[in-house]
């Protein structure tokens, strides 16, 4: 008959056993691909392009590809750093095995490689639209970059006082900015 201390030290043993051989048993799987792996979804870009191309056909509306142009490079490349950064490197095979992509990129780190195919993207998104609208934009990119802003008391003033505050802060940059810059061609 068996007793229950019996039990409970075949328990115990059969327990370390466990916790002892289980890590072994997972070091020997590391190694091996998984299904996820080998089989690789059938449209994944392998290049830069291909990469911009999914983007703009299949991740991104005509709205936000508007909302891409009509924002400076490092802005834009910022903001869908966030949302689309962590999809594109998992979608892309980034982390993965998509080394053509990696080497599509010339960096190696995925979260690099992503900053590498938004910037890209951004280029393209400019290379179709208009080229006059797209000298415009880049105008006004120029003089948002060029006005400084003194917050100096900002957090004494009610939001109409600061409106006014910043309003006359631009319109003083933006005087200057004009009584210097050189006289437009037309053409």
């Amino acid at each position: 008959m068996v007793s229950n201390l019996d039990m409970r030290r075949v328990t115990i043993a059969l327990i370390l056993l466990l916790l002892i051989l289980a890590p072994l048993i997972a070091q020997t799987d590391k190694g091996k691909p998984n299904e996820a792996q080998t089989h690789r979804a059938p449209n994944v870009p392998r290049t830069v392009d291909e990469a911009v191309s999914v983007l703009k056909t299949s991740w991104l509306s005509a709205k936000d590809l508007d909302w891409l142009l009509r924002n400076p490079q490092k802005q834009a490349v910022a903001i869908l750093y966030r949302p689309f950064g962590m999809g594109v490197r998992n979608q892309f095979g980034l982390w993965g095995d998509n080394q053509q992509l990696r080497d599509s990129c010339g960096e190696n780190n995925p979260e690099g490689c992503s900053v590498v195919i938004f910037n890209r993207l951004w280029e393209s998104v400019r290379s179709d639209a208009d080229a006059s609208l797209v000298r415009q934009l880049d105008c006004q990119f120029q003089l948002a970059e060029a006005i400084r802003v003194n917050y100096k008391g900002f957090h004494n003033l009610t939001i109409g006082a600061l409106q006014k505050k910043l309003q006359s802060q631009i319109d003083d940059q933006t005087a200057k900015f004009e009584a210097t810059a050189p006289p437009a061609r037309l053409h």
